[in-house]
């Protein structure tokens, strides 16, 4: 199979970069993510009970701990790896946490 790239952008922030899936590690997380095209659907409506909630994070360091309200820290999924523009990214990541994240959007399509 050919490598597949997925680029992701800080929209409002006009960041981009690219990750190429790992198919030779996670070949069924990395099959989901492409097919679904990243689409960030569902967050404009009420998430009910029963309902699959699915989050694309962007993890630009080593570590892939997710803080979860009920059970704590939970190690997140490893999907991609940034290829190129990480420390672009890593600098818009680091904006976002320190000037907040209004009005901005995480964006995902294959590259």
């Amino acid at each position: 199979m050919a490598e597949r790239y997925l680029e992701i952008s800080l929209v409002k922030r006009g960041i981009t970069c690219t990750a190429r899936l790992p198919d030779d590690r996670a070949p069924i997380t990395c099959d989901t993510v492409w097919k679904s095209q990243a689409r960030a659907d569902g967050h404009d409506r009420e998430v009910r009970p029963g309902t699959t909630v699915v989050d694309l994070a962007l993890f630009y360091e080593r570590n892939n701990l997710l803080l979860n309200g009920d059970v704590g820290w939970v190690p997140g999924i490893v999907w991609g790896q940034v290829a190129e523009g990480p420390d672009a990214m890593a600098e818009g990541c680091t904006d976002l946490w320190r000037t907040g994240a209004a009005g901005e959007s995480l964006s995902f399509r294959r590259a």
